[in-house]
């Protein structure tokens, strides 16, 4: 667990979640939220536009990536819709929509390298950009302790 401290007024303080008028916090100290689904997949949301990738537990399970089906950019999903799926060695991980919205853009760079999906998911290997989310659906999602939490008991 991570702990940030900032200075202010020459004194050290915890940070506070940021407030988007909304009654929602979604970033704390000027970090994106990331959140976590029980299909291993991670959805960091900056605004109304959220980044969709796999864990690193789920890369971990995977061989070498033989065959990425990417969702199709402007497509609309609803939570748990099938966006593509990820092919590698004998198995084929489907990619469940974590959260409904559409399709901004995909990540172009694992067309040409899909080894950035085993070696940075959860960075560099980011598999789609996706804008009007659903918010909402967000309260159904895990932080990352209770996801930590989640894996241990598996």
């Amino acid at each position: 667990m991570f702990h940030y401290i900032r200075k202010h007024e020459n004194r050290r303080v915890w940070p506070r979640p940021a407030w988007d008028g909304n009654g929602r916090d979604d970033t704390i100290a000027g970090f994106n939220m990331r959140y976590y689904t029980e299909d291993h997949e991670w959805i960091e949301v900056n605004g109304d536009e959220a980044i969709v990738g796999i864990t690193e537990y789920a890369a971990d399970q995977l061989e070498e990536v033989e065959e990425i089906e990417f969702p199709d950019e402007d497509d609309s999903f609803i939570v748990g819709d099938r966006m593509g799926s990820i092919k590698a060695g004998n198995i084929t991980l489907e990619l469940p929509a974590p959260i409904s919205g559409t399709i901004k853009s995909i990540n172009e760079m694992l067309s040409d390298e899909p080894e950035l999906l085993l070696e940075s998911p959860e960075d560099k290997g980011w598999i789609c950009r996706m804008n009007e989310i659903d918010e909402s659906e967000l309260d159904d999602l895990m932080n990352a302790n209770a996801y930590a939490r989640f894996l241990e008991e598996r």
